[in-house]
């Protein structure tokens, strides 16, 4: 059991850093965010795999290291990653960069209140579970001085963050 779990995990991080097993067609479908509080609000970054995106998109051989990708990735994350209390506003793209196999996306959310919501925010991460059932999302939070993860999952795509 333990064998199986760590080749897993190595396979995922081999996924996401490049290494052979991101040359293989994966069979996992799972996509990493990281928000972190600052002052102004959440700063986000999402990593996902290109050929996932071009599928949820309904598209193929997308120009990933060009500005028209943007027009893609904004509208699309802007529906399948949103927040709900402590009266959010708008997502505020930042943009995104190709990493071989891997895009990955860049927002904001500021706040008009300069203090962190202290609990009760509710963080929707459904991004790839219209196109793959089977998708996993991760949200890594750091907010003051604390991390913490959740897990999103077509059954519970949306969590509360405390």
């Amino acid at each position: 059991m333990l064998l199986t779990l760590v080749g897993l995990i190595w396979g995922m991080e081999g996924w996401f850093l490049g290494t052979p097993a991101a040359a293989e067609a994966h069979d996992y479908h799972v996509a990493v965010a990281e928000a972190t509080w600052a002052k102004a609000g959440w700063s986000v970054s999402a990593l996902f795999f290109a050929d996932d995106l071009e599928r949820a998109l309904n598209t193929t051989g997308v120009a990933w290291d060009t500005p028209e990708a943007d027009s893609l990735l904004r509208p699309y994350l802007s529906s399948h990653f949103g927040w709900s209390g402590a009266a959010p506003s708008a997502l505020d793209w930042v943009g995104h960069r190709s990493e071989g196999e891997q895009i990955r996306c860049f927002f904001r959310w500021p706040l008009a209140s300069d203090r962190a919501p202290s609990s009760g925010l509710r963080v929707r991460f459904d991004a790839l579970m219209e196109v793959y059932p089977d998708q996993k999302n991760l949200l890594h939070v750091r907010k003051d001085g604390r991390n913490k993860s959740y897990y999103y999952s077509l059954r519970d795509p949306i969590q509360t963050i405390q």
